[in-house]
């Protein structure tokens, strides 16, 4: 994706207003997110929730005009037990399961617990104050589920969903990619694309023996959902746009951006001249 192609599609679109992004559980993790080249060109707001306090000081220190950090954690509106281990990236409202932190290589040292707390979650659709959802990215380690249940007038504006999901139980009782995929699926949302697949090798007595030892169990990674793009043709023109920003910004998929341009066009809405320069930056660049 180049900045020139992403600013000329901007121009074209001329969208009424930001794309507006929620990112639960923020914490970047050594990470870029992923529509950070949107955010930094003022084409959207984001906020973004993480109840780790360290880390929400790193993000509100760093943060520009059109971000706003949350200290809440996001689920049920019910208070839980958030379980704190060494690693950041495994704390979770739910326990890291025994089994598989002993089943599966390089977990024991981040799974090391260094306490709890008790904390107060909040729903998605106890917040009007968020207003519009159009992208939503959630990486909370096992309590995705419980957000998506919680949050169903929050989703009815939603195009697309970027979530963790688990496919090797690593938390007890956490819903598995399964149980996503069912209830997102029921509404309104099909899979598109894996961003990520994390793999562990399976611990053996002969671990480390081998000069190479490929990682063969999945256990976790993020995916994308998308609103069923089959009844696009039926969608706002707004949404469209949106969705076009989205696909070209965030994850350079020229395919739905062409789609959305060949809609948007054929409601009087584009010019060829645009499009012939859009495709022209698309070619070269």
């Amino acid at each position: 994706m180049t900045l020139q192609r992403l600013d000329h599609l901007y121009a074209m679109l001329m969208p009424i207003d930001l794309l507006r992004v929620v990112d639960i559980g923020a914490n970047p993790m050594n990470s870029i997110a992923p529509y950070r080249d949107l955010l930094d060109r003022g084409m959207c707001c984001l906020t973004g929730f993480e109840p780790q306090q360290d880390t929400l000081v790193t993000l509100n220190a760093q943060k520009g005009p059109n971000e706003t950090y949350i200290a809440a954690a996001v689920g049920d509106g019910t208070s839980h037990c958030l379980h704190l281990y060494h690693g950041s990236g495994l704390v979770s409202l739910f326990k890291l399961r025994a089994k598989t932190v002993g089943h599966l290589r390089g977990l024991r040292r981040a799974a090391r617990n260094t306490g709890t707390i008790d904390i107060k979650t909040q729903r998605l659709d106890d917040l009007p104050q968020l207003g519009r959802i159009d992208f939503l990215k959630i990486d909370i380690q096992g309590a995705e589920l419980m957000v998506f249940e919680n949050a169903l007038r929050s989703l009815e504006s939603v195009i697309a969903i970027q979530t963790e999901v688990n496919f090797y139980p690593l938390y007890d009782a956490a819903p598995s990619f399964g149980d996503i995929d069912v209830f997102l699926r029921q509404h309104g949302f099909v899979p598109h694309s894996y961003m990520h697949i994390e793999k562990r090798i399976i611990q053996s007595r002969f671990s480390g023996e081998l000069t190479k030892e490929d990682a063969t169990q999945m256990l976790d990674g993020d995916i994308l959902y998308l609103r069923d793009l089959s009844g696009i043709a039926d969608w706002h023109s707004d949404d469209i746009k949106r969705m076009a920003l989205l696909a070209d910004g965030v994850y350079d998929y020229a395919d739905i951006v062409l789609r959305c341009i060949d809609v948007l066009q054929s409601r009087g809405l584009l010019q060829q001249d645009q499009i012939d320069t859009y495709l022209a930056l698309r070619d070269t660049l």
